[in-house]
């Protein structure tokens, strides 16, 4: 299957002005799903992330990543990230300065929220791939961090996108995200959440904002 990377043209007519999609390019993707723009720091290109998922329970989901991209000449290339601890990746987003520290993440990151009510799917996290250059062209190859304890919860939750805000007020970006839970029985349940990062430990500490709020 193809990813088509369209544009919005606008239209002029007497009346009014209407916006009409133009494909640009095609990439070939299995099952895309979001297809996130990431600025490249030297004003020419971005870098495309996709994500994919497949509807079938306990198959592989993936996220992809394009450096480079301009949209004039094909792509020279479409890079597979890491996805063993990935389930059902969402829309991506990025932080263009660390979350975490200097150490691990001195150029930022790709975001990607994850999970779904497909079973096996459910159960669904927040992602982080760190950038290894300036211009956000290279990014990890190794599984990426994990915000959520999926593994400590009682309840599975799944995320469809991450903002960054400071909740805590002490001028660093902390994450704020909705997130669902749709059990085959009983009441879905929905909350506002954010993760603030306890410096000391390097852990995202979930913090309530809204029950019942998305």
């Amino acid at each position: 299957m193809l990813v088509a990377i369209t544009i919005l043209i606008i239209i002029s007519h007497i009346s009014c002005a209407s916006w009409e999609p133009k494909i640009i390019d095609k990439i070939d993707v299995k099952y895309p799903g979001f297809v996130s723009f990431i600025p490249s720091t030297n004003g020419h290109s971005y870098h495309l992330a996709i994500t994919s998922f497949n509807g079938a329970p306990f198959s592989a989901d993936h996220v992809y990543y394009v450096p480079n991209y301009t949209g004039t000449t094909p792509p020279k290339q479409i890079i597979e990230l890491s996805h063993n601890n990935v389930v059902w990746p969402n829309e991506a987003t990025f932080t263009s300065s660390s979350i975490l520290s200097e150490k691990f993440d001195k150029y930022g990151g790709l975001l990607v929220p994850g999970g779904f009510l497909v079973p096996t799917k459910d159960n669904g996290g927040l992602y982080y791939y760190p950038f290894e250059s300036a211009d956000r062209s290279t990014i990890s190859d190794q599984p990426p961090f994990e915000f959520t304890s999926r593994t400590l919860s009682n309840t599975t939750w799944f995320y469809h996108r991450v903002k960054l805000v400071d909740l805590s007020g002490d001028g660093k970006l902390d994450l704020l995200t909705c997130r669902t839970h749709k059990p085959v029985v009983g009441t879905t349940r929905t909350q506002l959440v954010g993760f603030v990062l306890d410096e000391k430990t390097l852990v995202f500490e979930e913090k309530l904002v809204i029950d019942e709020a998305c």
